[in-house]
């Protein structure tokens, strides 16, 4: 899970080490479409892509604000559009889409009293805005609106000891992979996503990665969140808390009712786990989800649909068996896995089962055998669904027929494998789909300057596989559902079923002023 500190460029995405030599493509493709909160197209009602325009209706009194930002924000980092750094800033954003937006001003917070009157200020003059964490997500910055950006300095980690107990403290601009890092040298990990580069939008929501089988979600470790309302409330949320509602709410659907500040997670002691990797031909699909039934819940058997090449479509399967323990009993039960999972069908190892460090597991997505350019302008299509194995297993088939027509060897299928501990934890949050088997993560690519009709054929893509294995789906993984699609109020009912309801009364509650309505619920 690893990653560098520029992927824009085509570096390979790994956490602490790279592994150039295996990736001569970009990885960026590979997080892009791992199910985290990665940027998405927008959908016009006709299905052509819109451009980012400025609206013609944005608030007048943004204007006002911005221009006097610096003398009610003091001591604050603010960005205006002809600014250096406002420029800079978008051109940092992982996310395409979200760079080619124009907020109206880039704020950057360094403490909490610096959010907090933000949102003083935002709810006084009923300005809009949006939360940017790392920027991986096209709703993180939008045309017309404030963006506060918590990413530039509010980003800090620590490890602290309450009442006897470890736990890390994170700010809300932090990601996974400094966290991950920064426990590493203590001695501790968390359970986090197959990538490193999300913050804290992927770990309010889930966090579902190669440990979920083993130990759960990352939301499942939130212990205590320093939450501030969009009207301008701070709570401390936890299990002990007055306001219940939100503690549950704020632990699934977080970004709609306001900022997360700072989060407590609690630790898990060790950082070694066990790995295997390998490349099949894709007919190994069918064994390997019927086998992966077999699995104990120490093991994880995620695996990417997807080309080896970066040239043209060469569908391949590429697996990552991971399991909890390193131990010498956990390295044997992992090589038996390996040699059994894919059946009769040729594959080879690229890494025979052995003990590693968890933040040194290689990027997710597929080992290249040429070099090509992927490019900084491409826009995923994502959908995230969590889907029972007793069903999909039977439709591998549908899986591999769509990988084979994909609109170009850029576009993958992931199946991320779940159950296990997941489906035993009852905390009170609002994520749905514990009882799945697979997240499975459908991204199709086009780029900026493509065609409408090339753009259209990745949309058709993405939605006729999902269309296609709907039987097999029981939720859908919220941090991909974007607002102002046609499929955008099915998706958010299967996301969160009978709580959706109670998350649309406290909305109302909590931003009645729909400060933070890009956001969908």
């Amino acid at each position: 899970m690893s990653s560098e500190k520029n992927t824009k460029k085509g570096k390979p995405d790994s956490l602490l080490n790279s592994h150039i030599n295996e990736l001569s493509l970009t990885t960026r493709r590979g997080f892009l479409a791992a199910g985290v909160a990665a940027s998405a197209a927008f959908y016009m009602p006709d299905g052509i892509i819109a451009e980012t325009k400025p609206s013609d209706n944005s608030n007048k009194s943004t204007g006002n604000f911005t221009n006097n930002m610096k003398s009610l924000l003091k001591n604050v980092d603010v960005y205006f559009p002809g600014d250096e750094n406002y420029s800079l800033f978008l051109k940092s954003l992982f996310s395409a889409e979200a760079a080619h937006n124009k907020p109206s001003a880039i704020v950057c917070p360094k403490k909490h009293e610096d959010i907090m009157q933000f949102i003083k200020i935002a709810a006084e003059n009923t300005l809009r805005f949006t939360v940017c964490g790392e920027g991986l997500s096209s709703l993180s910055v939008q045309t017309d609106m404030l963006c506060l950006a918590l990413n530039v300095h509010y980003n800090k980690v620590a490890v602290v000891k309450i009442n006897g107990g470890v736990f890390v403290k994170v700010q809300g601009g932090s990601k996974a992979g400094d966290i991950l890092a920064h426990l590493n040298t203590y001695g501790y990990h968390i359970p986090v996503g197959v990538s490193p580069l999300p913050g804290l939008g992927l770990i309010m929501r889930g966090g579902i990665g190669y440990l979920s089988r083993s130990e759960g979600l990352t939301c499942d470790y939130i212990s205590q969140v320093n939450f501030i309302t969009a009207r301008g409330d701070n709570f401390l949320l936890d299990a002990h808390c007055i306001q219940k509602e939100l503690w549950n709410a704020v632990r699934g659907a977080a970004p709609r009712f306001g900022i997360v500040s700072e989060v407590y997670l609690s630790v898990v002691p060790g950082t070694k786990v066990a790995l295997s990797r390998l490349v099949a031909d894709t007919g190994a699909l069918k064994n390997w989800l019927e086998y992966s039934d077999k699995l104990q819940e120490g093991i994880s058997a995620s695996l990417v649909l997807g080309s080896d090449s970066a040239q043209y479509m060469s569908p391949v399967l590429y697996g990552c068996l991971v399991h909890q323990g390193s131990d010498e009993k956990a390295v044997a039960e992992l090589s038996l896995v390996q040699k059994s999972i894919t059946g009769d069908v040729k594959s080879t190892l690229l890494e025979d089962a052995h003990r590693v460090d968890y933040t040194e597991i290689p990027a997710f997505d597929v080992p290249l055998r040429d070099s090509g350019e992927f490019g900084d302008d491409a826009i995923p299509i994502v959908k995230s669904y969590l889907i029972k194995n007793s069903i999909i297993k039977n439709m591998s088939a549908v899986l591999l027929d769509a990988l084979r027509t994909a609109p170009n060897q850029f576009c993958r299928i992931d199946l991320q494998h779940i159950g296990g501990k997941v489906r035993r934890i009852k905390n009170g949050s609002v994520f749905c789909g514990r009882d799945a088997d697979w997240n499975i993560v459908v991204t199709g690519f086009y780029y900026t300057h493509s065609s409408p009709t090339e753009a259209a054929q990745a949309i058709a893509w993405v939605k006729n596989i999902m269309d296609q294995i709907k039987t097999a789906v029981i939720s859908v993984y919220s941090v991909e559902i974007k607002n102002n699609t046609p499929e955008t109020k099915d998706e958010l009912e299967m996301a969160f079923q009978d709580k959706l309801k109670f998350l649309h009364r406290l909305s109302k509650k909590h931003d009645p002023l729909n400060l933070l309505s890009s956001y969908p619920l």
